[in-house]
């Protein structure tokens, strides 16, 4: 298996360091059990994982909020895979052969296909591969660990013993929300792949609050090797979906959706309200892909909040879209004074109608709801300039 796909979930994938861990009464370091788990996740070469997430908000004044997303991950080896990630924000699947990959969107009822010749090598697997990754590298960069219990838990009708870990990242050496946060993870004992795991972040607000988020991942069902059928390497379209064209890919590298009618979404931006794209017809629409730890994405934002300053009253709408946790994002934007609105788009489904793959990605649509300018990664102020003025915003 490749193990250098990069995660779409939450970066998780964290860089080595020294660690130390308390031996449990049994005799067994923690470490070791986390090496384990890495071996383990690192030598599945065909499997069928399901699991369901679960966020817990609370800001101790209002009524707590709860997101639940389903996940389901297939690799089946030589380019064969299967995504789905379904919750209350929308619902998206990927499913490739080998040869062919295609992406069906349950809400809008519409699905792509694709040559995956076409695509950059392993864009197909990605999804996949990179929920296994986070659990590769579950031993890099830990700061403590200690088995603080032996559980029995039903998994699937079965009762399986785990081990119960606990453990806590270096700082510096993994994402800004995970510093300082203990995670408790139940692995099971015989094969060593996570079961469960759990933890609690909490975030400062602007006006001297706090959020809590308790964060649930429980994998619900585990298929290996002759288990896993090859049907869920093929996608035959539901009763009522419609094939549309995907974006250019051409030569491996971003693509370029210059020309193409902008597809639609809805998205609930920082305050909940639903922002959809094709409400927006008659104005110039700039959406920009970013996340908070990319350093081309901070490099870009200064301009565009200069554009969204000079040119709101010109017919322009500028808004980010992000798929990270939304009180970090909040955060990030008071901070540094950015008014333009971000769109929340957890389960990436924006990020995948716009093969944003590399960030940040500026997505200018027109007035007549067609893609005027795409443009991968940092540019100077006056490219920016240039497609609004090529969009009749001058």
């Amino acid at each position: 298996m490749n193990r250098t796909a990069a995660p779409l979930l939450v970066a998780l994938m964290l860089a080595g360091s020294a660690a130390w861990g308390a031996i449990d009464s049994g005799g067994r370091d923690p470490m070791d059990v986390l090496r384990a788990v890495g071996a383990a996740y690192e030598g599945l070469e065909r499997y069928h994982l399901v699991a369901q997430a679960s966020v817990r908000h609370d800001d101790g004044s209002h009524d707590p909020v709860e997101s639940v997303t389903r996940l389901v991950f297939a690799y089946g080896g030589d380019g064969k895979m299967r995504a789905e990630i379904s919750g209350s924000d929308g619902s998206v699947v990927l499913v490739s052969d080998g040869e062919t990959l295609w992406q069906y969107l349950p809400e809008s009822k519409e699905y792509t296909r694709q040559a995956t010749a076409d695509l950059p090598s392993g864009a197909a697997e990605t999804v996949v591969l990179g929920f296994t990754a986070q659990y590769m590298g579950i031993a890099d960069a830990v700061q403590s660990a200690h088995i603080v219990d032996h559980e029995t838990v039903d998994f699937g009708g079965r009762e399986i013993d785990t081990i119960v870990v606990e453990l806590t990242y270096a700082e510096g050496e993994t994402p800004p929300e995970l510093e300082g946060v203990v995670k408790r993870v139940w692995i099971d004992s015989a094969s060593h792949l996570v079961i469960r795991e759990e933890f609690t972040m909490h975030h400062p607000t602007s006006d001297g609050g706090s959020v809590q988020s308790d964060s649930v991942l429980s994998l619900v069902r585990a298929d290996m090797a002759d288990a896993v059928g090859d049907e869920l390497f093929s996608f035959a379209p539901p009763d009522g979906a419609t094939e549309v064209e995907p974006g250019p890919s051409g030569e491996p590298g971003p693509a370029d959706l210059t020309g193409q009618e902008a597809s639609d979404f809805t998205l609930k931006d920082g305050d909940g309200a639903e922002v959809t794209l094709s409400a927006l017809r008659g104005n110039v629409v700039l959406l920009d892909f970013w996340a908070t730890w990319c350093g081309p994405c901070r490099v870009v934002m200064p301009t565009l909040q200069k554009l969204h300053e000079e040119y709101a009253d010109r017919g322009l709408l500028v808004y980010g879209v992000n798929n990270e946790e939304p009180t970090l994002v909040r955060e990030f934007l008071t901070e540094n004074g950015y008014t333009f609105p971000t769109l929340r788009d957890p389960r990436s489904s924006a990020f995948l109608l716009y093969q944003a793959q590399s960030i940040p990605t500026t997505v200018v649509v027109g007035r007549d709801g067609a893609i005027s300018a795409y443009l991968v990664g940092a540019h100077p102020e006056e490219a920016y300039r240039a497609a609004l003025a090529q969009a009749g915003i001058e």
